[in-house]
Order: C-alpha cells, then structure tokens, then sequence
C-alpha cells in the first residue's frame, strides 16, 4: 500500500511512474484529473486498488478513461453522479466505491444499475426513485456511510437480488432487516445500530446473524423480550442504563442459557439501582456484569443473592452508599 496524501499534482511522468506500483495506490490529496494524466493511471495500473477519493469531479471523458483501468476497485470522492459520468464508468470491470457520494440522479443511478460488479455508494441520500432503479442492479450493494434511510427506501431495497451491506443506526424497514441479517455482512448491520424496534429485534432472532451490538444505546422492554428468545450470548457493548422492566425481559430465559453481557453498564448506582438488580435477579437467565465499575452497596447486596450473574471481583468495584 502506498499512500500520499499531501500530493495534490501529478505530471504526466509522475502518474506513470506511480501507477506501476503494484500495490494500493491512494492518492488522497489530488482532487482534478486531466484525461492525459487518468489515461497513465488506467493503463499502466494493474496491481491493487486505485483510491482518488479526493477527486471531486470527474467529466464523462475522464470517467471513461478511468473505467478501462484493470484494477479490483476504483475509489472516486465525486459529490454528485449524473448519467452522463455514471454511463461513462458501467465498464469498470471491478468494484466501484463512492465513498463521499452525496446525491445520485434517478437517471444515475438506473446507469449505475448496468454495472456488473459491485458498488458502494458510500454517504448517498437515497431517493425512492434512484432506489427503485437500484433494484435492477445484479451484484453487491453497499451503503457504507449512511445512517439512516429515507421512508419507504428500506422496503425497496429489500427487493436487490444481490447482497446488500447496510450499517444504519435504525433499521425501519422489516423486509430490509429479514434480508441484511441473513446475508454475509450482517454483522455490519447489527454492529451500527442505536436503537432497536421489537419488529427489527424479532427478525434479528429469526436470523443466523450473531446478536452482538457495539453502538445500541437504547432498548425497550418489547425489544429486549424479543432478543431474550435467541438463543446463545446476547453481547451489549454500549448499552449503559436499562429500566428494570428491560432488564427482566433481558434476563427472562432458560437458567442454562448461555448469558447477557451488559459491557456497556459500568455504573448501577442511583435511585433505580435496585429496581434493576432486583429484575436482573428474579429470573433465571445467566447475565454478565464483568464490566462493572461503580455500584451501590444495596444492589450488590441484591445481584449476589443470583449466583448466574458474573461480577468483577471486589478488589475492581468502587462501592457507593
């Protein structure tokens, strides 16, 4: 991998002698292309990826020179995509990846839907309309950038044929969440979500996609009886407070269930610390508090009387009144 990203210039000579390298090539810091200088990176480049994510605009003549490189994947930081540019790189024969792309054209997008490998269409605001075109699209789709989909766009792009990457912070869409969460990548969707609807959660168990969340922040009882039915480990990396209604429908699961990991809860202090260790406790599900910190001296008193909860030994608890 080379990377330069303080260069902003390339001579001719320089794009040539640059493009024999066979590995990654990013050139994050150029953001204009001529077509002389698109033509030596295309055609002398065979290695690894050719990353231009600084360019900006591209015209359709130096798309076109740029989709003849024969390289797994092209990274181009262009804002907008008409049809014109996305009918100028459809003959790009590897992956595609649009990593700043913030609005794609109806039209654009039905161009882009021609390409026959796989596209990334990194932070785009997604309209139905360029959804729908999307749909004819016949390999991987990603959305690696955005955080939340227009209304209605979820349920149609549950219908792409391929493989779809998401990583939303709310999936609002159940057909979307039966499809991502069965498909390769679906760690990527569980992993980026902040909040969970019971319906989402219901799908998510339904699925083979481990149930393991890095960002949740928020989880309602409905939800958490939901999640409480899969069977295995139940990992929350970020899930600091929970009411005591959410934690006994966590907690509500056979004694020989494999556990919940609250890793997110490093202080159960307060005047709902009780509350909660006391639903923590009075069903039988294994639950593991082992990143705990900070907790009061009743609501220890309360998590011990459950030998299936796991606690950090004394020595690692700061006790509170």
């Amino acid at each position: 991998m080379l990377t330069l990203p303080a260069v902003e210039t390339l001579s001719l000579e320089t794009a040539r002698e640059l493009a024999r390298f066979k590995g990654n090539l990013r050139l994050w810091g150029v953001t204009r292309l001529t077509p002389d200088v698109a033509r030596a990176l295309a055609e002398t480049k065979t290695g690894e990826d050719l990353d231009l994510s600084g360019v900006s605009e591209v015209s359709s003549e130096v798309a076109g020179i740029l989709a003849s490189t024969n390289v797994p994947a092209l990274w181009l930081g262009v804002r907008e995509l008409d049809a014109d540019v996305a009918r100028a790189l459809v003959p790009m024969r590897g992956h595609l990846i649009f990593p700043d792309l913030e609005t794609l054209s109806p039209d654009g997008a039905a161009e882009l839907a021609k390409h026959k490998g796989p596209l990334n269409l990194g932070t785009v605001k997604l309209s139905r309309e360029a959804a729908m075109e999307l749909v004819a699209h016949k390999s991987w789709l990603a959305l690696s950038g955005v955080r939340r989909l227009e209304p209605g766009v979820g349920d149609i792009l549950a219908r792409h044929a391929d493989e779809v990457t998401v990583s939303l912070s709310e999936i609002d869409s159940v057909a979307l969440a039966r499809k991502v969460f069965r498909e390769p990548y679906s760690s990527s969707a569980v992993n980026s979500l902040e909040t969970i609807s019971p319906e989402i959660a219901r799908a998510l168990v339904q699925s083979p996609a481990h149930v393991s969340f890095s960002r949740l922040k928020s989880l309602t009882p409905e939800a958490a009886s939901e999640l409480a039915k899969r069977p295995g480990d139940i990992v929350f990396m970020k899930l600091a407070i929970i009411t005591a209604e959410t934690a006994r429908a966590l907690a509500d699961r056979p004694k020989d269930e494999a556990p919940v990991h609250l890793d997110g809860m490093v202080a159960l202090d307060g005047p709902e610390a009780v509350a909660v260790a006391e639903a923590l406790s009075s069903t039988p599900g294994a639950v593991s508090l082992t990143r705990l910190k900070r907790v009061s001296a009743d609501a220890l008193a309360v998590l011990r009387t459950k030998s299936t909860i796991r606690l950090p030994p004394d020595d690692d608890l700061t006790i509170v009144p």
